[in-house]
């Protein structure tokens, strides 16, 4: 929640297009706001990962390599949010996000390894054709907040439906 509050925030504050741009284009406008998005990722990450590591992995059996893969993805997303996605690093930060997005997906391939959840599986899909669309649109696309949200919130609400099995 507080993730949301804090990322709704950078959006309102920030000078950036609204929901033309995405949130590293929001963090990117000025170094405060680059200042707060790394702040905000280092408030509220660690507590997925833990929460990750000492619930939902023990609740599901979790291998090893599940928490591997969400520290990974977690760790790159903090360095992302630390280069801003302006020039002359937005190759830089778009790789280095692409790393974390890759590292997210494998992260719910492992749960749906370990636990064949159609849960799993749809969510994959719907990212991966966000992603998908977002890659053949490039800077073209429609409303690069949106799609962002809708991934990382596809993310987040998967993970989430575990506490109710």
């Amino acid at each position: 929640m507080f993730l949301i509050l804090g990322l709704t925030y950078l959006v309102i504050q920030g000078p950036a297009g609204g929901l033309h741009a995405t949130f590293s284009h929001h963090a990117a406008s000025t170094k405060e706001a680059t200042r707060y998005y790394i702040a905000l990722f280092l408030v509220c990450l660690p507590p997925v990962v833990a929460w990750f590591a000492l619930w939902l992995m023990p609740h599901l059996r979790l291998p090893v390599t599940a928490f591997i893969t969400i520290a990974i993805a977690v760790i790159v997303q903090i360095v992302a949010a630390s280069i801003p996605e302006r020039p002359p690093h937005v190759t830089l930060h778009r790789g280095v996000t692409a790393v974390s997005l890759g590292a997210i997906l494998a992260t719910l391939i492992t749960i749906w390894y370990e636990t064949r959840s159609n849960m799993i599986i749809t969510a994959l899909m719907i990212m991966a054709l966000i992603i998908i669309y977002a890659g053949i649109m490039g800077d073209r696309a429609k409303y690069p907040l949106l799609l962002q949200t809708g991934f990382y919130s596809i993310f987040f609400i998967t993970l989430g439906s575990f506490i109710f099995q």
